[in-house]
């Protein structure tokens, strides 16, 4: 199969190709053309769009939706697992081909993945991280993980991994959707988070840490959790240590900024949305400033990358730079070597859009053809 191209963004930062040919083959991209080779028919026709490699959501819930995240979870478990499925069909349309689930109630996420690897319904590639862990009351405690101890916290851990997720999640500090967990308090201790990360690496599982800042970040990040989430409050010292250790910040600029607007959210939420959204670019330029990795995320706003491309460009990432935190940064970020660009060997994810984002990063939200593992979804 030959997809020919109007411009080409590899995901890899690199100067873009015009009237490039992608070559696929079983899947996979055989050959980038920078010409197309002579008498070759292109079966997918994008000369008049721009060519991205699959796009990556680093961090999202298919079973929850920006609002009152307490109330959704007391909905019936069909209809939370049909709402998660037409999240899913929606998301791979608006060109997100891989996507790492942040946590759901009894593991409806795993069904969903099940669903959508055997062709049931529509989806992207997902990565599931099951049921969070958090303290009794912590942050998120309605979706079902609340633990207390070393014993609790082993054996949450040992079910999650049983069940077959990917990554297992963590509220290590308060959020804005649950009214009383403070945003800076952590919630386990050091300790806690050794376990954690020990058991969890000794189960061959990577650790995702909600973390919004305090003394909880150098807990995670000393910890040696895989990647951290959100940071709004990180300090220099903090992101300086993520850097140290080459940790990426998942950064959810976009759920904020709605957060403030939307008419389903909760007043204290609400209120925390706006308290955030004061320091959260500040915190995104200082993490560029010191050298952090980071990949991007939309939460519980779902499709809207172009949210996150847009607060990076004003926090002072280059157009290029942003389209990566989305598309070969996230790939690294999730451990993911065949995703994320597109260069010989890797996946044959494609999405054309109309525009150029790197001229105007909302074209990331104008699709016009998505290709998965080559074939179009």
């Amino acid at each position: 199969m030959f997809v020919r191209c109007g411009v080409l963004h590899d995901g890899k930062g690199s100067a873009p190709l015009h009237r490039a040919v992608v070559e696929v083959r079983d899947g996979r991209i055989a050959a980038v053309h920078r010409e197309p080779p002579p008498s070759v028919h292109a079966d997918v026709d994008w000369h008049a769009f721009t060519v991205l490699p699959g796009l990556i959501d680093a961090h999202d819930h298919l079973t929850l939706d920006l609002g009152d995240e307490e109330l959704q979870s007391r909905e019936p478990e069909v209809w939370t697992a049909l709402k998660g499925a037409g999240t899913a069909a929606s998301i791979v349309s608006a060109g997100i081909t891989t996507l790492r689930d942040c946590g759901a109630r009894r593991q409806i996420d795993l069904q969903l993945r099940t669903a959508i690897t055997s062709g049931l319904i529509r989806g992207p590639r997902v990565l599931v991280s099951g049921v969070p862990l958090t303290i009794t009351g912590g942050a998120c405690w309605f979706l079902g993980g609340e633990v207390d101890g070393p014993v609790e916290i082993r054996r949450l851990i040992r079910q999650q991994a049983k069940a077959g997720v990917d990554w297992i999640k963590v509220f290590v500090t308060g959020g804005a959707a649950t009214k009383s967990a403070n945003m800076l308090r952590p919630a386990f201790s050091a300790d806690d988070m050794r376990i954690i990360v020990e058991e969890a690496h000794e189960l061959e599982r990577r650790v995702v840490v909600h973390c919004h800042g305090g003394p909880g970040a150098r807990y995670a990040i000393e910890a040696g959790a895989d990647t951290i989430e959100h940071g709004v409050y990180f300090t220099r010292e903090d992101l300086e240590l993520l850097a140290e250790r080459h940790v990426p910040l998942i950064i959810t600029y976009g759920v904020y900024e709605q957060g403030m607007r939307s008419p389903d959210v909760p007043a204290f939420f609400k209120e925390k949305c706006v308290e955030v959204m004061t320091r959260y670019l500040a915190t995104i330029a200082l993490a560029r400033e010191v050298g952090v990795r980071i990949a991007v995320g939309t939460d519980t706003v779902h499709l809207d990358l172009a949210a996150e491309l847009r607060a990076l460009q004003k926090a002072g990432y280059r157009a290029s730079e942003a389209l990566q935190a989305c598309t070969g940064w996230a790939a690294d970020a999730l451990h993911l070597p065949l995703v994320g660009m597109v260069e010989p060997g890797r996946i044959a994810d494609l999405v054309a859009v109309e525009g150029d984002p790197l001229e105007e990063v909302d074209a990331v939200g104008r699709v016009r053809g998505v290709m998965q593992a080559g074939v179009r979804a």
